[in-house]
């Protein structure tokens, strides 16, 4: 691809990224996030906890190194990705749901993410 394809391309992507992230921000509610529901919880867990988890179960059974144990659970245990709110508010989803479950996703994340990293290098 030509680089100024490739340069624009990026340019609106980072763009993209932004303006979810802050769509998302502006529709977390504190008092919300604090009357938590089994679904929100599931969201949470099943993403930061078990995905990881499940990966490397999968990965030390067909025999992957520790690079590649790594990068996978890393891609397994970071928080799901800002776009899903918009797509679920303008899709009629429960936005709200979403935005409190990437809300706790980033937070436990930030404390999990080290823990398997610190797992792995062992």
């Amino acid at each position: 691809m030509p680089n100024f394809i490739v340069q624009t391309l990026d340019l609106i992507g980072r763009a993209a990224l932004g303006v979810g992230i802050l769509a998302v921000g502006a529709a977390i509610k504190p008092r919300r996030l604090f009357n938590t529901s089994n679904a929100m919880w599931f969201g949470v867990l099943a993403r930061v906890i078990c995905g990881p988890i499940i990966f490397l179960t999968g990965a030390q059974y067909v025999g992957l190194g520790p690079l590649e144990q790594a990068v996978g659970v890393i891609v397994m245990a970071a928080p799901a990705a800002s776009n899903g709110y918009i797509v679920a508010k303008k899709m009629g989803g429960d936005a709200d749901l979403y935005a409190d479950i990437l809300a706790w996703q980033i937070l436990l994340s930030m404390l999990t993410l080290p823990g398997f990293m610190v797992l792995l290098s062992t």
